[in-house]
């Protein structure tokens, strides 16, 4: 079945908490996003919670087949990792605007729509990324103002969709250029990745196989963030649990994934300073929080 967007996301759970992150934030938010011109694709990268995995997708599977054109939902037969999972569920989607995205995120209403509409508006763009409000996505997308939710209750969701209102109205369709977004949530034709190549899949586990991919994209599109669009990122406090499920995988394959990437691109010292650039930006500097803050400000008055 052709459709005009396909989103593609991999489940992987280990913990409980990621369930919950999946059960109270992305998929109610993917729900009201829907359309019957689009594609969703989700794919279980083997999560050792099995059971609870199907659980909660069949929790939400006749609903989401109800109001998607489309619906994809598969069980890796083994552990592909980041890369190898979403070349997987690019491979399978039928959308010529795909949107990438971990399960951790919330989509306020009307998200996907703008992400898609500034990616469609202009051929030159190769990809168009959201601000968030998680400070670990080390780019200019970092939004310090974003709210971080105490709990999972409607009350919490509400002021995810206000303040995702109020940067609608305070940057006002405003786009900006950059070298680099975050692999958390992004929109992309399907044809630049066919043109380009798939994540690289000896970036095992994850981390920099997103940083890699956008290396490559920037060299023939322009790549850009839309800090009128925000998508929340992580769970409670704002933090993302999913790749942290394995805390010493997760360091260990930050340093080999880096060095890795350091060789690939014959690069050691730009990985080293892209490395000190994102701690930099943990505070909120040199990120999309400044511009924020001067418009919240203009506005205030």
């Amino acid at each position: 079945m052709n459709t005009s967007s396909s989103i593609i996301s991999s489940i992987y759970n280990k913990k409980q908490t990621t369930i919950d992150i999946i059960d109270s934030l992305f998929f109610p938010s993917l729900l009201n996003n829907a359309s019957a011109d689009r594609e969703c694709v989700i794919l279980d990268d083997c999560s050792p919670l099995k059971k609870e995995t199907k659980t909660l997708v069949n929790k939400y599977l006749f609903d989401l087949r109800r109001k998607f054109g489309n619906v994809i939902f598969e069980r890796n037969s083994k552990n592909l990792g980041f890369a190898g999972s979403f070349n997987k569920g690019i491979e399978l989607a039928s959308g010529e605007n795909l949107i990438i995205t971990n399960s951790d995120i919330y989509f306020p209403q009307g998200s996907i729509n703008s992400l898609i509409s500034v990616l469609s508006r202009n051929l030159d763009y190769g990809i168009v990324g959201p601000i968030t409000s998680e400070s670990g996505t080390w780019t200019y997308q970092y939004c310090k103002q974003g709210p971080k939710i105490k709990n999972y209750s409607q009350r919490e969701l509400v002021k995810i969709e206000k303040f995702a209102k109020l940067i609608e109205n305070l940057m006002k369709g405003e786009t900006i250029q950059t070298d680099l977004v975050s692999g958390f949530c992004f929109a992309i034709r399907k044809n630049t990745i066919q043109e380009l190549g798939p994540f690289d899949e000896s970036f095992e586990y994850g981390l920099f196989e997103d940083i890699d991919f956008v290396r490559r994209v920037v060299q023939k599109f322009k790549v850009v963030i839309t800090p009128f669009v925000y998508v929340h990122h992580g769970g409670i406090k704002g933090s993302s649990s999913s790749i942290f499920q394995h805390p010493l995988k997760c360091i260990y394959s930050f340093f080999i994934n880096a060095y890795k990437y350091g060789k690939k691109w014959s690069d050691h010292k730009g990985t080293i300073k892209f490395i000190l650039r994102g701690f930099y930006r943990w505070s909120g500097r040199d990120t999309v929080s400044e511009l924020i803050e001067k418009k919240m400000k203009k506005y205030s008055n």
